[in-house]
């Protein structure tokens, strides 16, 4: 079969169109770095979205660093210092528990610019969030995990980390939970 000519009567492309590659049509890959003031919990949570969302332009390196809020804060400044410009944004992901220096670490944060997640009184707080429109007032982890064990398939917080991480949609409903407590209490 014979090829048919174009509009203009010419059979081959003219000597004029791009051959070349595209330009990058990605954008560059956000580089994140987490630093988790608690051993386990918040940790697992951290590492658990970054394996559901499985998104290719976020980089996320999440670090454990045990200690007082103003120390982690402090650990994660020392973490940018030495990273040389290898993070677009740091968080430290904190809970208020019985710490005294809440604010130092946080006035020390907004000096680095680097975003502080929260949790008052604990992280468990955040967890019962994705099961439940929780709104009484949970002084203390003892008295929240009872009422987290109630929502939480096999009944334990880390049953909880479980299941929550394996459903983005509980992350956004915990989010939108969360909202309300943010502005219906104080955080002091």
């Amino acid at each position: 079969m014979a090829r048919q000519p174009k509009p203009d009567g010419r059979k081959r492309p003219s000597r004029d169109s791009q051959l070349g590659r595209r330009t990058e049509l990605r954008t560059p890959r956000l580089r994140l770095l987490v630093v988790c003031g608690a051993e386990v919990t918040e940790h697992a949570y951290v590492q658990g979205l970054k394996h559901a969302a499985r998104n290719p332009a976020v980089s996320i390196k999440i670090v454990k660093h045990p200690k007082a809020p103003s120390q982690v804060v402090a650990h994660t400044v020392k973490l940018l210092e030495t990273a040389d410009d290898a993070y677009d944004e740091a968080w430290c992901v904190l809970d208020v528990d019985e710490f005294t220096d809440i604010d130092q670490a946080l006035r020390e944060a907004d000096r680095n610019r680097i975003g502080i997640a929260l949790s008052n009184p604990c992280f468990e707080v955040w967890l019962l969030l994705h099961f439940t429109d929780h709104r009484k007032h949970a002084p203390s982890y003892d008295r929240l995990v009872p009422i987290l064990n109630k929502h939480t398939p096999g009944g334990t917080p880390r049953r909880a980390l479980t299941s929550v991480t394996t459903r983005t949609a509980g992350a956004r409903r915990s989010a939108g939970r969360g909202s309300w407590l943010r502005t219906a209490r104080s955080w002091k």
